[in-house]
């Protein structure tokens, strides 16, 4: 099962890799100064995104390393209003998982929203341009409708609703692994377009995943995926993906503070 991270080309497998990614990030990315630490960003040209935060203790000056996360940055974007905040256990002071939904309220998703607290003007009750991404954790790809059907025994599900199962838990990493608790979206959608990006330096390619994009009841949204988890699978238009993952999001629009 390909983690989060290597869904935007990241390989990830232990704690060192993580810290190492943080410093990546940290050292190349955009910087985002907060009230109780900072956010750094890095985006390349393939859509690849992470974020990380980083916590400030201003008595003692110490800054204390929390947590990376995975955005891919696509053309998604969905105006959304700003529900409820959404509080986990393992949540750190830089975290922030939303409910968002539309005006007429007949519709919402979870999501995270990336850089929360460098964000001026973040209100609940209003409409925001969020650009979003489904980042995945499980993938499954049918041919078609019938094949989904077939395979799953599913014939209550509405294609291209995006069903929130929940939020989700920080990144728990140890020496020996790292896991992603994750209670999430399941989409079953038809698949619009597929591509490949590539995340290259100094022209040499680093490394490589898919782009989807897939109908739900928003309209089209990004979807990342490790090649490793395609496999045979058909990613022409009209085919069918299933997914079950994390809506990160990124508020549009809006200056925040650097």
């Amino acid at each position: 099962m390909a983690t989060l991270f290597e869904h935007i080309g990241f390989f990830i497998h232990n704690e060192e890799e993580v810290y190492r990614l943080a410093d990546f990030v940290l050292n190349a990315g955009q910087m985002f100064v907060v009230e109780n630490g900072f956010y750094a960003r890095w985006t390349d040209a393939s859509g690849s995104e992470i974020w990380s935060r980083t916590a400030l203790d201003h008595e003692s000056g110490q800054a204390t390393f929390l947590n990376i996360d995975p955005h891919f940055h696509g053309d998604t974007v969905w105006n959304l209003v700003v529900g409820r905040k959404l509080d986990g256990e393992q949540d750190d002071a830089l975290d922030a998982k939303y409910l968002l939904h539309t005006e007429d309220e007949t519709q919402f998703i979870t999501a995270r929203l990336q850089g929360e607290q460098a964000i001026r003007e973040l209100e609940e009750g209003k409409t925001y341009p969020f650009q979003i991404a489904l980042m995945p954790h499980i993938v499954r790809f049918y041919e078609h409708e019938d094949a989904y059907r077939a395979a799953t025994g599913d014939e209550l599900t509405v294609l291209g609703t995006a069903f929130p199962r929940g939020m989700y838990s920080r990144l728990v990493v140890s020496e020996e692994s790292v896991m992603e608790e994750i209670l999430v979206t399941q989409l079953v959608g038809r698949i619009i377009s597929a591509d490949q990006r590539t995340i290259e330096r100094s022209g040499d390619k680093i490394s490589s995943f898919t782009h989807l994009v897939v109908e739900t009841q928003f309209g089209p949204v990004d979807v990342p995926v490790a090649n490793s988890v395609l496999q045979d699978a058909v990613l022409e238009s009209g085919g069918i993906v299933s997914v079950v993952g994390t809506f990160s999001a990124v508020m549009m629009g809006k200056e925040q503070e650097v």
